[in-house]
């Protein structure tokens, strides 16, 4: 039992590695001291060893979903603290698999620098892509201050993991190994961290034209009434109020959402709000909701109003906030839970940039800024990215500050500045390095207004993703397993 309480203790303290803690050494003390329990621990005892260390860890880190459900769900405590312990247990079974099968491949000759990496990778991986993804507190994001991040350009965040795993075995292994002298473990080490140092002064991608104006705009609407119908009209006027003074910027931006209603429900709003952007000659993106025309179908979009106007739907939905799986036979809960905008469809994967005259822009909207390969698409096409996002959801939480973290990763993976338009905060202007240039305070109506410099090329990371990646762990394991094997076949033979 003292060592499950200890696997949990340190789960847990790898959550102070992500924001708004940002204690970036603090994960690696956390791994070296969850591989020492697998390695001292009996085979029985393995599996809970993850599991305990996934409990600590997406219990503090992913606890504040607790928040939404109960708020916006169903307002039962049994219900959202029953909801949130089913997902943290099904997070955590992820790190339980991986303890047991690192043990299992040590116990077969695998070298810990290979396996530990390898199996992290491998779950993480499962873990953004199985059930539609949740590769939330992928360990790379923790290390974006770190000397690990000029890695990120490179290998992207799960690359970042992988690095972050390495360093982790070979720190134990100078504890726990004997069989090789340790200053070449200990040379390994210090190179990841010294080459990292060096990427630094690497430019990834090039500056050209003149920096943008740019203005966002934060409502700051409360969730629990943003839906209502009298807020419809003093909402829009808070956000024309609030930009009011800066029709003078390049471009203006409003959050996801910004208008709680169809697009075609405020045509004369929209209307005089793309009058006034055409007359100042400012480019003007808003979050709002819409129906297809020729479908019938709702999505969640982004609208660019003015000189001609452009769409953008949202292409990965959040399962049970925006749609709900098995919709046809769960339709008495959807009644039930009255979410509102629960019935969105997907855009298309295909979808064009937004073109202006001087620049491009790559689009996303909240929850689809944790899916790499999904910003990637038109990275490399666009000057810089824009996401949209509602993050009043999260509440008073971690929430909030992980996801600035999980977008300044984008920013860096992709070498384009990244402007973050929010309800209720974090809004923020970030460059291509992943640092905060500007940030609005949160749950204030305000307006963040500062200078974007568009991009050009692209990062090794945005041509080729994490194809590389995979590619080296699977030639690593593979010829780890056949060296192993090989040195039986000849032993027995001896």
């Amino acid at each position: 039992m003292f060592r499950l309480l200890c696997s949990f203790l340190l789960g847990s303290a790898a959550v102070l590695g992500f924001a708004p803690f940002s204690w970036w050494p603090i994960v690696f003390f956390s791994l070296v001291g969850f591989l020492l329990l697998i390695l001292s621990s009996f085979h029985k005892n393995v599996f809970l060893l993850g599991l305990f260390y996934g409990l600590g860890y997406f219990g503090f880190g992913v606890g504040w979903i607790q928040v939404s459900v109960h708020q916006f769900g169903i307002p039962s405590y049994f219900f959202s603290y029953g909801v949130t312990a089913l997902l943290v247990i099904f997070l955590s079974s992820y790190v339980g698999f991986f303890a047991v099968l690192l043990r299992l491949l040590l116990n077969n000759g695998f070298h810990l620098a290979i396996a530990g990496p390898v199996l992290w990778l491998a779950i993480e991986y499962l873990r953004g892509h199985l059930f539609t993804g949740f590769p939330w507190l992928t360990l790379g994001y923790s290390q974006i201050d770190g000397p690990l991040s000029s890695y990120i350009p490179i290998i992207g965040s799960l690359g970042c993991s992988f690095l972050v795993v390495l360093v982790s075995c070979l720190a134990v292994t100078l504890v726990r190994v004997r069989r090789f002298p340790a200053i070449y473990r200990l040379c390994a080490l210090v190179s990841v961290f010294c080459l990292g140092l060096l990427l630094r002064f690497y430019e990834t991608t090039e500056s050209h034209g003149f920096p943008l104006d740019v203005t966002l705009v934060q409502g700051a609407i409360p969730q629990e009434i943003k839906w209502h119908p009298d807020i419809l009209l003093p909402s829009i006027e808070r956000y024309r109020s609030i930009s009011a003074d800066h029709w003078d910027s390049d471009i203006i931006i409003w959050p996801e959402t910004a208008i709680p209603a169809f697009h075609n429900e405020v045509t004369e709003e929209l209307k005089e709000l793309g009058s006034l952007a055409s007359k100042t000659d400012t480019n003007f993106l808003l979050g709002i909701p819409r129906i297809s025309n020729e479908s019938g179908l709702k999505y969640n979009s982004i609208v660019s109003i003015g000189d001609g106007e452009q769409v953008y739907d949202k292409r990965h939905l959040v399962p049970f906030g925006e749609y709900f799986p098995a919709a046809p036979y769960l339709h008495w809960l959807l009644d039930y839970l009255d979410i509102p905008m629960s019935e969105f469809s997907s855009g298309s994967s295909s979808q064009a940039l937004l073109e202006f005259p001087s620049y491009k822009i790559a689009v996303s909207i909240c929850y689809e800024s944790v899916f790499p390969a999904l910003i990637n698409r038109k990275a490399a096409e666009s000057d810089f990215l824009v996401n949209l996002s509602n993050d009043a959801w999260f509440g008073d939480s971690l929430g909030p500050h992980q996801h600035l973290q999980i977008a300044r990763t984008r920013a860096l993976e992709t070498g384009r500045y990244l402007v973050r338009a929010t309800n209720n905060g974090l809004t923020a202007i970030i460059n291509h390095k992943g640092e905060v240039l500007k940030q609005a305070a949160q749950f204030v109506p305000t307006y963040l207004r500062g200078y974007v410099q568009p991009k050009t090329g692209a990062t090794l990371y945005t041509r080729l993703g994490d194809r590389p990646l995979i590619y080296l762990a699977s030639f690593l394991f593979v010829f780890n397993l056949l060296f192993k094997s090989n040195l039986r076949f000849y032993r027995s033979r001896r």
